[in-house]
């Protein structure tokens, strides 16, 4: 068997390949607004919104709970079984939204096409638990780049060919299979270790220990959500595409803030679990303080170069809507850090805390979001996002500093 890798080497493998799965992702939202139109931007834009929350469940909050369960306590195959249930089960109610919320035709096959890609994606993300584990974030990172580089050349060949986003959708389907089918299953499956045979009644046992996980990721991700399927709703599908292509290049931030706390996932559990507190809190200001470093300059080049960048990327017509990307860019930097504080709850296992605040996110939003999209306009959607999203926070610190206030010092 390989020897593990340096974190150090393996946090730049997987960082390169996030990157390059992130920067072929943010130019489908490029290309399917200049080759298509804000109709079809919207289309997606309202797919992506959709199909994020059910994707949540599929993921079941597995991937933080799966690497820090260090014991192990459950084995490979038992996180599949579990993940291909969530990720049927998804699906199927995805669909069930669809009709309820009386969508027109293309709305409801550009939805369940982009929901059988994200099911397909939540199946490939115990792939990356496992190789994460196993120290070889150099193998993760690996298939991200595969599967960045193939999501792209489908969807673009497929939107040119067939001239629409639901074909362009199956491009993407396809990528996923065929990285899944080819490099995961050879690269990160040979790490699936033999330590125990696959038990159904533990199977159930992981359903039932992740739940509260998985019901608090999809309360978040209701909170993220809910206000672009609001506005598409109250305004029309075109602005929506228009607000979600002006918001795309800021995502950026998020993605680079995750891809950086994400593998110190298994270091942050080590040191609960071995209860050394001011190691624990040492790695937390570590990241805070080169998040707070990106953040910065982040902030400081949308501002100088924001409306250069959306007239560059999108063309003149995008300029009259330049008004969404400051307001994005500071929902965008919420998000990063409630997702941050939202994988070190799972670590310390502090379920009632992030049920409490996910509550109060979702309560915030729902309440204050009509007000503001009546007052602001699109806008709205953005200013209602960031005041749920901070109060979220602030439960979300009290409720994790209270917790790693209890670990003993070595």
């Amino acid at each position: 068997m390989e020897k593990e890798i340096s974190l150090r080497k393996g946090m730049f493998y997987n960082s390169v390949g996030s990157m390059t799965n992130l920067g072929c992702q943010w130019l489908t939202t490029v290309l399917v607004l200049r080759l298509g139109g804000y109709l079809a931007a919207g289309y997606l834009s309202l797919a992506m919104s959709i199909t994020n929350i059910f994707y949540a469940f599929a993921l079941y909050g597995m991937l933080s709970y799966q690497i820090s369960d260090l014991k192990p306590e459950f084995v490979e195959k038992e996180y599949f079984a579990v993940k291909g249930c969530t990720a049927l089960i998804s699906t199927v109610l995805c669909a069930v939204s669809c009709f309820l919320n009386c969508y027109d035709s293309a709305q409801i096959v550009t939805v369940l096409l982009y929901m059988l890609y994200r099911a397909l994606e939540a199946l490939e993300d115990t792939f990356y638990g496992i190789g994460q584990k196993a120290g070889r974030l150099d193998l993760v990172g690996i298939s991200k780049f595969i599967k960045g580089i193939l999501s792209l050349t489908f969807f673009v060949v497929f939107l040119v060919v067939f001239q629409s986003v639901q074909w362009a959708i199956v491009g993407l389907f396809l990528a996923v299979a065929l990285t899944l089918l080819v490099y995961d299953r050879s690269f990160l499956g040979r790490w699936i270790t033999p330590a125990r045979p696959f038990q159904w009644k533990k199977v159930k046992r992981l359903m039932l220990a992740c739940f509260p996980f998985a019901l608090s990721s999809v309360l978040s991700t209701i909170t993220l959500s809910f206000p672009k399927i609001y506005l598409e709703k109250s305004i029309g599908t075109e602005i929506l595409g228009a607000y979600s292509s002006v918001g795309a290049p800021v995502l950026i931030i998020q993605v680079v803030a995750s891809y950086l706390f994400i593998p110190l996932a298994t270091p942050f559990a080590q040191y609960y679990e071995k209860g050394e507190r001011e190691k624990f809190k040492g790695l937390v200001l570590h990241f805070l303080k080169i998040a707070g470093v990106l953040i910065l300059v982040a902030l400081l080049g949308i501002k100088l170069f924001g409306g250069w960048g959306l007239r560059f990327l999108y063309g003149e017509s995008i300029l009259r809507y330049q008004s969404f990307l400051m307001p994005l860019a500071f929902c965008t930097i919420l998000t990063a850090f409630m997702l941050f504080l939202d994988m070190l709850m799972v670590v310390i296992r502090s379920f009632g805390g992030l049920l409490f605040s996910n509550l109060l996110g979702i309560s915030f939003v729902s309440l204050y979001l009509p007000y503001f999209v009546n007052y602001f306009g699109a806008n709205g959607a953005s200013y209602a996002l960031i005041a749920a999203l901070f109060v979220q926070i602030i439960a979300m610190v009290l409720f994790t500093v209270m917790k790693i206030n209890r670990l003993n010092k070595e």
